[in-house]
């Protein structure tokens, strides 16, 4: 009985840890990927922010430099901003696809977000000096 409680006991323990390293690695490789993925040449001019994260999540993928199978490869980049209409210029050789986001997200007002396994591209809060004032409650 023993035997049987200490195997089950090291078979849960192993699993644990393995799931722990798979999330730990998924999560490192991320940022890994951020860094380490070079573009060669990015040109566009007055384009649509929306094509502009189309072309780095396919250019993630292509530029990958990590060695994994190849539906492993990019980063996943989601536009959370969905009424962004910003056009950029943007001209730029051999950039990591960390700076390029990075650029991207500040000339569209836009600020970044690692979670999980993507890269959110979300609208920058209002500063409190810009929020909204309340409407005063009618008086009857």
């Amino acid at each position: 009985m023993k035997k049987a409680l200490l195997s089950v006991f090291c078979m849960f323990t192993t699993v644990l840890c393995l799931a722990q390293s798979n999330v730990t690695v998924r999560a490192v490789s991320v940022a890994t990927k951020l860094n380490s993925t070079i573009i060669p040449e990015i040109d566009f001019r007055q384009a649509d922010i929306r094509d502009i994260v189309v072309f780095l999540s396919e250019a993630s993928r292509q530029y990958d430099s990590t060695h994994l199978p190849k539906d492993l490869r990019g980063v996943n980049i989601v536009l959370m901003d969905v009424n962004n209409t910003s056009k950029l210029t943007l001209s730029l050789r051999n950039v990591s696809l960390k700076s390029v986001l990075a650029l991207v997200a500040e000339a569209a007002g836009l600020s970044i977000d690692v979670q999980g396994e993507a890269v959110l591209l979300r609208k920058l809060p209002v500063p409190n000096g810009g929020a909204a004032k309340p409407i005063p409650p009618r008086s009857k």
